[in-house]
Order: structure tokens, then C-alpha cells, then sequence
């Protein structure tokens, strides 16, 4: 089944138009946190389409597993995304090893680091190992954590590694909105 037949039947023109807006102001956005940002609302609004969820963890779950069942990731121009998707999971590897002894949430506790595939963090995986399907799994994880600790405040956007993240990661969330508009067949 495609991911176009898994849409919300009540998706309007003004969510999909929703959705282009917040890519054209990421066009626009010079800044790599606000363009990241920006990606990501385009983003949100086209997997909330496809959901019957309302919590954003619970949309983001339902949006990889009717992802996988579409077996959108054997086609060409998924592969490619995915191919630098891997890439973007290399360099969060590289630069963020230590991420959760650098920052505290408020309560005081140290973050914990993302349980990114089978329980293992993003440190403990093989990235060179994995299937497409991982990739995929574990690429929205990150991005999802990483909204998460950006708009929660546990990310220093000081912290270069960071802004360059930010801008990785738009990129690759621009190719997967773009594929995204052409697989739901959304006019925007």
C-alpha cells in the first residue's frame, strides 16, 4: 500500500499549503536553526496527514511504520536520500559522542542518550551495517530528538557542532519533505 492511501481523508489544501509555506520560509532562512525549524514544520505537517495519531512521538512512530509497509525506501530517489541520510547519522556519531554529559535537563539529571535501534544508542550502532530500513529508523529518530532537545532548550545553539547538525539535517528533510509532497500526491 503507497503512503498516498494511508492519507487522513479530512487533509485539506490549507494544511498542504501549510506545509509549502513553512519550505519557501526555510528557503528564505539564513540561519541553519531556523531553517531546521522551518523543516521540520513542513515536515510535521506532511507525516500529520498520514496519521491517525495526535501526540507528535505517536505520529512519528505511525509515520515509519506506514513508511516500511509502503516500501517506499526501494525506490530510486528514496535510496539516494537514504544514502545521505547515512551520511547525517555518521557525522551525529562523530560530533555528539558525548552530548548527554555536556547537557543537563532542568530537573537536574543528566539526559539520557536516544535509543536509536533495538535499544542501543546511536553510539553503539554499526552504521555502515545497517539496512535501509534502520537508516530510515534510526535518520527520524535523530531528527526527532534533535527538534526535541533544540525546542526544549537542551541543545546550545552556540555549540557549532550543533548549527552544523541543523544544517545537515535540513537538508535531508528537504529531499524527504520534497519526496514526501510527490508521494502523497499533495498539491502544494
Amino acid at each position: 500500500m503507497s503512503i498516498a492511501h494511508q492519507s487522513r481523508t479530512n487533509f485539506t489544501s490549507d494544511q498542504s499549503q501549510t506545509a509549502y509555506i513553512w519550505m519557501e520560509m526555510a528557503d528564505g532562512a539564513r540561519d541553519s536553526y531556523l531553517r531546521f525549524s522551518a523543516e521540520y514544520s513542513a515536515f510535521n505537517a506532511l507525516i500529520w496527514c498520514c496519521s491517525s495519531k495526535e501526540k507528535d512521538r505517536e505520529i512519528v512512530s505511525e509515520f515509519k511504520n506506514i513508511f516500511i509497509a509502503s516500501r517506499s525506501f526501494e525506490t530510486n530517489d528514496c535510496r539516494r536520500f537514504l544514502s545521505q541520510a547515512k551520511d547525517a547519522l555518521v557525522y551525529a556519531q562523530r560530533n555528539f559522542d558525548r552530548v548527554s554529559k555536556l547537557h543537563t535537563r532542568k530537573n537536574g539529571r543528566n539526559a539520557t542518550d536516544l535509543k536509536v535501534l533495538n535499544g542501543h544508542t546511536l553510539h553503539q550502532t554499526n552504521i555502515a551495517a545497517l539496512t535501509s530500513i534502520d537508516v530510515f529508523n534510526v535518520f527520524i529518530e535523530l531528527l526527532y530528538q534533535f527538534r526535541c532537545n533544540l525546542v526544549h532548550g537542551s541543545k546550545s545553539i552556540s555549540y557549532e557542532p550543533n548549527r552544523v547538525m541543523a544544517g545537515i539535517l535540513s537538508e535531508r528533510m528537504r529531499e524527504l519533505n520534497e519526496w514526501l509532497v510527490r508521494h502523497l500526491q499533495l498539491d502544494v
